[in-house]
């Protein structure tokens, strides 16, 4: 996003934020969502990105909001972490090939080392899901934390949940 500042004689200064394709807007944050939702297009379409239903032994949390997606050949961690980002600061709706930004999540009450994206060594062909676990608290911090499984650590995740399981049962 660049700035224009445009000054006339006789009228006062107007300001206008102009996205990356060009598109002028009177408000910043309006053209901060253009800008992510043109950035969120692009990812989701090279990286496969999918709404999933995080299975409870992944994360037991019933505030939980997950997507999957492929990390290609030509794939940068740099570019998923811009993905992920999008994903858990706005809310998104998908109209047919279309992803959309509805509005900003109101993260201010939450810490920002708590919504940090640490991003794990991604193989190159593998898929992943993303989670993150947000519950709003009117008067305190609110709860949020956010993960990438792989693959194998799901498995793991859930070899763990059938042994216990295994046990109850069968002891």
């Amino acid at each position: 996003m660049t700035v224009n500042t445009i000054k006339r004689v006789y009228a006062s200064t107007i300001k206008k934020y102009i996205a990356k394709d060009g598109k002028e807007f009177d408000k910043a944050d309006e053209c901060i969502t253009y800008e992510s939702e043109l950035d969120l297009n692009r990812l989701a379409n090279k990286y496969k990105m999918k709404f999933v239903e995080v299975p409870t032994f992944i994360c037991s949390d019933d505030h939980v909001h997950g997507i999957s997606f492929h990390f290609p050949q030509d794939g940068k961690e740099d570019e998923v972490e811009r993905l992920l980002y999008i994903f858990q600061n706005y809310e998104i709706d998908k109209n047919g090939n279309k992803w959309e930004i509805d509005f900003s999540r109101n993260l201010s009450n939450v810490h920002g080392s708590a919504f940090e994206i640490k991003i794990p060594s991604l193989n190159k062909g593998d898929n992943y899901i993303f989670y993150f676990c947000w519950e709003e608290h009117c008067d305190d911090y609110d709860y949020f934390y956010n993960e990438i499984v792989s693959k194998e650590k799901a498995m793991a995740k859930l070899e763990k949940e059938m042994k216990n399981l295994n046990a109850i049962l069968f002891s």
